[in-house]
């Protein structure tokens, strides 16, 4: 996963690619990691990622949390609303700490991305990654 983070800044300088842009890619390989699907449909409550224009068609942001097939919310009214959703990621690390049934979180510190896993929700939930993602179990 350090690879791709890696080959996506690189992209990222090379062509002037925004934050957003880098964002929407991260969460796109989480989503298809965890989801499995062919064409994942996101939630998020980031407005910015319902204006971009998508390059590609492997995801698709959805404006109500029942259509969708993954979960990333940032904060705690947001996480209320979607708790019947078996996959819910965080963007606040915050949120992520204070709630145990959230499967991740990815946030930035100090200008780069994290991503966190929760090992026990994942077994939970009976989910399997690959070897690029094992490094961000926890």
């Amino acid at each position: 996963m350090k690879k791709i983070i890696l080959f996506l800044f690189i992209v990222t300088s090379l062509f002037s690619f925004n934050a957003i842009d880098i964002q929407i890619k991260i969460l796109s390989k989480i989503a298809h990691e965890v989801v499995k699907k062919d064409v994942v449909k996101i939630y998020t409550d980031k407005r910015d990622f319902y204006k971009k224009k998508l390059s590609s068609t492997d995801i698709k942001f959805v404006s109500s949390i029942d259509k969708a097939d993954i979960v990333f919310v940032s904060n705690r009214y947001e996480l209320l609303k979607c708790s019947h959703k078996p996959y819910i990621l965080t963007t606040s690390y915050q949120l992520y700490k204070l709630n145990p049934d959230v499967l991740g979180v990815f946030f930035w510190q100090k200008g780069r991305p994290n991503i966190i896993i929760r090992k026990k929700v994942s077994k939970e939930k009976r989910l399997s990654f690959s070897s690029d993602f094992q490094k961000f179990l926890e």
